[in-house]
């Protein structure tokens, strides 16, 4: 045991210890970060686990470990170092060297607690003057006459600590929430200018100052090489022991290793993307994407100029108009004539937009572009959901005063404007034009209720609904395409940082890792890998087919194609769902306008999107929800208005029910979303119904 202490602790050869702790303070926990790569290794440069990982908690576990065992290789190399130099106090016989070593460190450890505490600065000055105490201080108290070297060592270590701290400094001052609101965030914009005024990338500067640190470091390494030797009286080769040798060589095979897999990996991630683009028929950029929603239409400013001024004149504080089961008791009556004698007021105003929107709609002016990838404007769409809402109650009123024509006309005028939404290609374009053809889909079953349609205007109404379900193709590779650009952007944004340009400033958003790819192939490597399983996750070729449960708990939260893609898919699965079911009601309706009842089954049923069997069909009683909105009086800076919450009650009713097992694919027997069937589980049917008494 003795023995194996001595050749742990260096007795016979202290300055050959101290080198070798060194050695191992720097690369240790390189070594250890390239094994825990996929845990912590973002971690180390944004510092907050909503950055890097699903998971927080392996996250947050790779970094403590890299941190301990820094901590851990640091202790060793202070006992080493206090060894060494006390060995070189007692042979130089000074007392000056003994107070250094004895008093030295608690001094500058008391002096930084008791700065810490009266002008309340950050408890990292403490390390700072550890750090300082064992590579500034004891170096040159002890250099002796080869006090030149000391200095270069110090100059060369302070320059590469320096930009190393000012780099990490940045990359985790980028993305905290202090830097919303204090000059932290832009200190990054200094490479960012010496950029502009080389006219070179950001990542290029970045990758200089690597390189400036690397050459600094190493300087300071051989340096320190040299000094240790000089002050232990030993020769150069000397300090250069088997196990600082072994360790470089074991960095250089991890270095190798990781930057071979690196390579493949690249070559892989070609491969696929360009299989992807081959699927899409074009490039994967955002200048194409931008191609894809224009199309062979340009934009007509004139037309958005004139329906953003109607959008603000109309002034009708509407209830959001989400599908309910029960249209007709959606609102109170004293309610209904409420938001009646509003949309009254504001008739000439709605008349005139409806005139706009009657003409094909072209494109709204938009620019699509890497930096701006996180705000594109989009203000066009919520004008456009504000006319939905509009023509949903336009068209609730005309069925209530009977007037089936005037009902069946704006639903048609509806599915002119929801026809110009096909050319978005995002899920906020995606969301808007879903939340149309769900309102149509209740617009239809509310002029079914009326009972007043005619067998040719139900032959209208099913060629209409047969035109939605063959949009839903084109929609999703249209989505899939846009979508799949900008999560790839997302994956450069890792790699070349994003800047935003505005009112002719630039800011640097992210910090870009790939500037370092080649001193640290680990970040390649792992970046390489979250592309390919985003490629792989975004290249199915139709969401029936794709895979809900693959590969999310490796993606980081910013990197969301994976979910997002789950969350494409499933809407577009719903959408199907109601629209079949729909288009049975539709069938249905006409079945009993010829036969002057409802059949009590029907024969070749769509088939239901979620198992691949034909959708579930009835006629009888049925649980439906009975939704009203309830408006509250609110008072807020003696300013009264009206909130509107909606309370949802259950009724039995004799209806036509038509329902798709939903997500979980078990039949509940069409219950309502959320309610509780036989066996007390939770009903995720997707169902939709023709009530037969109102």
């Amino acid at each position: 045991m003795k023995k194996f202490l001595k050749k742990l602790f260096f007795w016979d050869s202290p300055a050959q210890g101290v080198f070798f702790a060194l050695t191992l303070l720097g690369i240790g926990p390189y070594i250890i970060m390239s094994v825990l790569v996929d845990h912590s290794v973002l971690y180390i440069f944004y510092g907050t686990p909503s950055v890097c990982m699903c998971g927080n908690t392996e996250a947050e576990i790779g970094f403590l470990v890299i941190k301990a065992s820094f901590w851990i290789f640091l202790i060793y190399y202070m006992f080493l170092t206090f060894r060494f130099y006390h060995l070189r106090s007692c042979e130089s016989g000074f007392d000056f060297h003994k107070y250094i070593l004895r008093f030295g460190l608690p001094v500058l450890l008391l002096i930084g607690g008791w700065s810490c505490f009266m002008w309340d600065l950050s408890s990292r000055w403490i390390p700072i003057l550890l750090f300082g105490f064992f590579f500034i201080l004891l170096p040159l108290a002890f250099c002796g006459r080869h006090w030149k070297i000391a200095l270069w060592n110090i100059f060369c270590g302070g320059v590469s600590a320096g930009l190393t701290l000012f780099l990490l400094f940045c990359a985790r001052g980028i993305d905290s929430e202090e830097s919303l609101v204090s000059p932290v965030r832009h200190r990054i914009d200094l490479f960012l200018s010496a950029g502009q005024f080389f006219g070179v990338s950001l990542p290029a500067v970045l990758g200089v100052c690597g390189l400036v640190i690397l050459f600094f470091f190493l300087a300071w390494y051989f340096l320190t090489a040299r000094l240790l030797a000089a002050q232990g009286k030993v020769s150069l080769r000397a300090v250069f022991g088997k196990g600082t040798v072994l360790l470089w060589i074991l960095s250089g095979i991890v270095y190798l290793i990781f930057l071979v897999l690196a390579l493949t990996s690249m070559r892989e991630v070609s491969q696929k993307t360009a299989l992807l683009e081959k699927r899409f028929g074009r490039p994967l950029s955002f200048e194409e994407k931008s191609k894809a929603y224009y199309g062979n239409a340009r934009p007509d400013k004139d037309f958005w100029r004139r329906a953003f001024e109607l959008s603000r004149k109309y002034e009708v504080d509407m209830p959001e108009a989400f599908p309910v089961s029960e249209p007709f008791k959606y609102l109170s009556e004293a309610d209904a004539n409420l938001l009646r004698a509003k949309l009254k007021e504001a008739g000439k105003v709605s008349a005139e937009w409806e005139t706009l929107f009657s003409a094909p709609i072209p494109p709204c002016e938009r620019e699509y572009v890497f930096e701006k990838m996180f705000n594109t404007d989009l203000k066009n769409l919520n004008l456009m959901t504000q006319f939905c809402r509009m023509e949903f109650w336009k068209l609730y009123f005309a069925l209530a005063d009977g007037d089936t024509q005037t009902a069946l006309v704006i639903w048609r005028r509806v599915e002119k404007v929801q026809n110009g939404l096909l050319r978005e290609n995002d899920f906020t374009g995606l969301s808007v034009w879903m939340r149309y053809g769900t309102l149509r889909l209740t617009e239809v079953k509310m002029l079914l209720e009326s009972g007043r349609l005619t067998v040719a205007e139900l032959e209208t109404i099913a060629g209409s609904l047969e035109r939605m379900e063959k949009q839903i193709p084109a929609m999703f590779e249209h989505v899939h395409f846009g979508n799949s650009v900008f999560e790839l952007g997302v994956l450069r944004i890792l790699s070349d940082g994003i800047i935003s340009r505005s009112d002719k400033i630039e800011r640097v958003l992210f910090f870009p890792l790939g500037a370092f790819r080649f001193f640290f192939p680990q970040l390649w490597w792992y970046g390489l890998q979250l592309k390919l399983i985003v490629v792989n996750g975004i290249g199915e070729t139709a969401f029936d087919k794709f895979d809900l449960s693959r590969g999310c708990e490796k993606l980081p939260i910013v990197i969301h194609a994976i979910t997002g893609m789950q969350s494409l898919v499933h809407n577009f699965r719903h959408y199907i769902a109601e629209l079949r079911a729909v288009q049975v009601l539709v069938c249905a309706e006409r079945y009993k306008l010829e036969h002057d009842r409802y059949p009590d089954r029907m024969e070749n049923l769509p088939l239901d999107p979620y198992n691949g069997k034909p959708l579930n069909y009835r006629v009888g009683e049925c649980r439906v929800e009975n939704a009203k909105i309830v408006w509250n009086t609110v008072t807020n800076d003696s300013e009264k208005f009206f909130l509107g919450g909606v309370v949802d009650t259950e009724t039995v009713v004799p209806a036509v029910q038509v329902w798709s097992v939903g997500a979980d694919r078990k039949d509940s027997g069409g219950l309502p979303t959320g309610k509780t069937d036989k066996r007390n589980e939770y009903s995720d049917d997707i169902h939709v119904i023709r009530r037969l008494k109102p």
